[in-house]
């Protein structure tokens, strides 16, 4: 009998020590994976605090003005433009699994304060007539390059990943 308590004690130890191994490392993978997007979108922190009307390079650091150039170049990729629909939707209350495309972008207001910088982007989607269309500012916040919403997470590190100072 004794033996017996002592083996479902021990599994039970086990057992319990398994599953606080499991969780611990599972939250390790969640911090690593929030680093790694961190790493991607990089913005530069070290400037003073701004607010800007579009990318400027001096006073924002070279890497978020950009990341802000590429999105406007290139929002009309595939990718891009189904991210931007669906955070635009869901900032606009607007549960679609199909979401209208964006017809254009411009990057409207960037400011950071402290550790965290906002991002104000007008998109503009046409209807068949011009009473048809829709535009709304999506407002992206980012606080030590990262955001609450996964999908600009996503976007930024998407867009980071592939930029380099150099290149123009």
């Amino acid at each position: 009998m004794k033996k017996l308590l002592f083996v479902l004690i021990s599994a039970s130890l086990t057992a319990s020590a398994q599953f606080r191994y499991r969780q611990t490392t599972y939250e390790q993978l969640l911090e690593l994976k929030k680093q790694e997007i961190r790493d991607r979108i990089n913005f530069d922190y070290s400037v003073p605090d701004y607010n800007v009307s579009r990318p400027d390079e001096k006073v924002m650091g070279w890497r978020l003005c950009k990341i802000l150039l590429v999105l406007e170049k290139n929002y009309s990729q595939q990718e891009h433009n189904q991210k931007l629909s669906f955070i635009r939707n869901e900032q606009m209350g607007k549960e679609k699994l199909i979401s209208d495309p964006i017809d254009r972008i411009k990057v409207v207001n960037v400011q950071k304060q402290d550790s965290v910088i906002t991002i104000k982007i007008n998109t503009l989607s046409k209807g068949k007539k011009k009473k048809d269309d829709v535009s709304f500012d999506i407002v992206l916040s980012f606080t030590n390059s990262l955001s609450d919403d996964e999908t600009a997470n996503s976007l930024f590190s998407d867009i980071g990943q592939h930029i380099r100072k150099d290149e123009e």
